[in-house]
């Protein structure tokens, strides 16, 4: 079992069961009913490349844009007193689209070739292209050491992965995504409450993109996740799950394996364990733990 916050609820699927009856793969290509009535982005316009590296972080492809210097930071920045906090941007910045109904999700590999048979509308605009070049590229890095990944296009998918990740066997497990109201690019916040949640293992879950809605998923040995309750300099509200105001922050305490050229070494100042890696969860990102390590606070 699991829980899940609105946010990703609302990625789902609009078609029901009966309204895929009908349809079948090869039908796709030259259905644009069918990409308008699936919340697909079929064709839609995408200004630029996300930094895909701010969240999955080892890659340092040279196709990838420079990373915000905003998105990482040192854990002991959670727990200093009354500093204000620049964020970077957590709202996604591709167009709003939703899974795959699940009786076409297993059916489309998450390969360029398959992807472009089905989807030739998406490959014939650039960014769209490159966007979808970079997610599989993630998709195919190779494992770091102790890393388990793996990308879907289906929240069955990713519930499967991140239970199995978890050892949870049946136990219920948790989602979690940052409430980001009021939030935006550069944003100063005062963090008024930090706690952790769940041991030190989880399973983050990353927006990727293709015309559909995937997730590139991963667990990290060593890895604490923080609830943190932020209050807006512009007075967003108290730092409680009602007001939205409540942020996840991901520490990876050992980046011994991470390559020398990640961005978050040259933003940080330091090289590969040397020093713990924090980065935000943004509000399309998922972080899974296991039910019993889960308190509200």
């Amino acid at each position: 079992m699991s829980d899940m916050p609105e946010t990703i609820i609302s990625l789902l699927s609009p078609l029901h069961g009966h309204d895929t009856d009908h349809l079948n793969l090869a039908s796709i290509p030259n259905n644009a009913t069918f990409c308008e009535q699936a919340n697909l982005a079929c064709k839609a316009d995408v200004d630029g490349i996300t930094p895909l590296s701010m969240a999955y972080g080892y890659s340092t492809h040279p196709s990838l844009d420079p990373v915000d210097p905003l998105s990482y930071f040192k854990k002991s920045l959670l727990f200093t007193q009354s500093i204000m906090v620049n964020l970077p941007n957590l709202e996604s910045q591709f167009p709003k689209r939703a899974f795959l109904p699940l009786k076409l999700s297993a059916k489309i590999p998450m390969n360029a070739k398959d992807l472009e048979t089905h989807f030739p509308q998406s490959f014939q605009k650039a960014m769209l292209r490159k966007n979808m070049e970079i997610s599989l590229m993630h998709c195919s890095a190779p494992n770091l050491q102790g890393e388990e990944k793996g990308c879907f296009n289906s929240l069955e998918g990713v519930i499967t992965f991140a239970q199995a990740a978890l050892r949870a066997n049946n136990h219920h497990i948790v989602a979690l995504a940052s409430s980001c109201q009021g939030t935006h690019q550069g944003s100063q916040v005062v963090i008024r409450s930090v706690h952790q949640v769940g041991a030190n293992t989880s399973v983050s879950c990353h927006e990727i993109f293709f015309p559909f809605m995937a997730y590139y998923c991963h667990v990290l040995p060593s890895t604490q996740v923080f609830s943190v309750g932020v209050v807006s300099s512009k007075g967003l509200g108290a730092p409680d799950r009602g007001n939205g105001t409540i942020l996840y922050a991901i520490c990876h305490l050992d980046t011994s394996s991470w390559p020398k050229g990640h961005p978050a070494f040259k933003s940080l100042k330091t090289s590969p364990g040397e020093a713990e890696v924090c980065h935000w969860s943004t509000k399309s990102n998922i972080i899974w733990i296991l039910g019993a390590d889960y308190s509200q606070h």
